[in-house]
């Protein structure tokens, strides 16, 4: 359903003998009605992975539900996707034998698991350019908050550390005591 629509989920009890019923890593929200309708059936208990979210617990049926705001982007606009730190991101089941890729082509999963919900969650790459401004090191970056700026001597091992005051920015002169140095910019 989409912004705006009401409904319920229904399991026909009188088919629920005669089918399998593939019911994961969906994203249910409610803005006041009940999830299931009255004369909804129960499905076998199983890890469905739904996120249920809105107006009480999930059914006892689903038995891997997370019961959280799954985090859109946009409710009011109908923007489905997932935003950073969605506890659906890396939540779902496996089902990569059946769905390949969400509602606009990007390839499932795209982290450690899929996501629970029609979009798959995608980090957009950061792009750090860096050159020599009268002998100092210049760094710019597509910065906001959160984006920071971290350096390590090697990266074999890295140790990477913050250089300070970089929390937002989008260019900086960073402090050069050692010659040696790799930069890399992280999302908090």
């Amino acid at each position: 359903m989409l912004a705006g629509e009401t409904g319920h989920l229904l399991v026909n009890p009188e088919a629920l003998p005669f089918t399998t019923v593939h019911f994961r890593n969906n994203i249910i929200h409610s803005a006041g009605e009940p999830y299931l309708a009255e004369e909804s059936a129960a499905l076998p208990p199983r890890d469905r992975r739904n996120c249920w979210f809105g107006q009480g617990a999930s059914p006892a049926w689903d038995t891997g539900a997370v019961q959280a705001d799954p985090l859109f982007i946009d409710l009011s606009a109908a923007n489905f996707a997932l935003r950073e730190g969605s506890p659906c991101v890396n939540a779902g089941v496996e089902v990569s034998a059946r769905v390949t890729l969400d509602l606009l082509g990007t390839a499932r999963p795209q982290g450690r698991a899929n996501d629970i919900g029609a979009f798959e969650f995608a980090i957009k790459p950061m792009i750090l350019s860096a050159w020599s401004i009268d002998g100092r090191l210049r760094l710019t970056w597509s910065g906001g908050p959160g984006i920071r700026l971290q350096r390590t001597v090697s990266v074999t091992p890295p140790d990477w550390t913050e250089v300070e005051g970089s929390d937002g920015l989008s260019s900086m002169d960073p402090p050069m005591d050692d010659p040696r140095g790799f930069f890399r910019l992280i999302k908090r």
